[in-house]
């Protein structure tokens, strides 16, 4: 199983430059790092930022979440969800925003797009399943399931035509392509971004385990391997709903996936169907 090590760290320094974390993160950590956060601290700590308050309601109160009641506040978020909860949607939020269009080889909009619903779908189909993972955990597996690959088509110019080539090509995937081309790949970039940012380190851990067949075979670490599941099952949903012909991931990994999650084929099929009579509300 690929793992990192110093020599990987320091090529990955010399090929790539990741984004820093917005200062209002960084202040955020030091409040939930205290012996007993303040809740109302971080709820004007947040507040200041107009745009991250909005974003924050917007994904709590969007059908993914499902809650009950409609949330009112980011106070009102962090009393049902949890300030960690809170914490992993803020830097949703930020890392969304963090990339400059005209520096990127790719569009963004309809990247982050596809992540939303890949995000969305991943909370569907992990509260489906046993994998006994939170929904917010749930919500960023499938944001972040390619963060790496803003950062890759921001350095790399020819990104684009590279990502293009992967998906015509039966016997060669994108990782193997990238680390071809550029002596790194967009899940090891996504794990040292997730680092970076301070994300979970079981989404961490499944970023750059993302590409590994033998994951849910060694991996002792039960979160880590739901959320590789998840996000699988949830890409591939979006790809059948909306008719794409690359679904190689799928055929090399769909069968450990859906065991992962003890879904059968037929429940899996029938929550893309669900999924798909969804698919306004996963595009509003």
């Amino acid at each position: 199983m690929f793992d990192i090590n110093d020599e990987t760290l320091e090529k990955l320094k010399k090929t790539v430059s990741l984004p820093s974390r917005p200062s209002i993160l960084v202040e955020l950590d030091k409040e939930l790092r205290r012996e007993e956060p303040d809740l109302n601290a971080v709820s004007a700590l947040l507040a200041k930022d107009v745009g991250l308050s909005a974003g924050i309601l917007k994904i709590l109160n969007s059908p993914a979440f499902g809650l009950s009641r409609e949330v009112r506040d980011v106070k009102h978020g962090a009393t049902i969800l949890g300030l960690e909860a809170i914490k992993g949607i803020s830097t949703a939020y930020f890392l969304k925003q963090t990339f400059d269009q005209g520096s990127c080889c790719i569009l963004l909009e309809p990247f982050w797009d596809r992540a939303t619903m890949v995000a969305r779908a991943a909370v569907k189909i992990g509260m489906a399943s046993y994998c006994n993972v939170t929904n917010d955990l749930m919500y960023l597996a499938g944001l972040f399931h390619n963060c790496g690959v803003p950062v890759m088509a921001i350095r790399f110019q020819d990104y684009g035509i590279t990502m293009l080539e992967a998906q015509e090509d039966e016997d060669a995937t994108l990782v193997e392509k990238e680390n071809a081309l550029y002596d790194t790949s967009h899940n090891v970039v996504g794990y040292f971004l997730s680092r970076s940012w301070h994300l979970p380190k079981s989404l961490s851990k499944a970023l750059l385990h993302s590409q590994d067949r033998s994951f849910f075979d060694v991996e002792k670490d039960f979160e880590a391997r739901a959320l590789v599941a998840v996000m699988k099952a949830a890409e591939n949903a979006i790809s059948m709903i909306f008719e794409e012909t690359d679904l190689t991931e799928w055929r090399r990994f769909g069968l450990s996936a859906l065991a992962e999650l003890e879904l059968s084929v037929d429940e899996y099929q029938e929550l893309v169907d669900q999924l798909e009579r969804e698919v306004v509300d996963l595009t509003s």
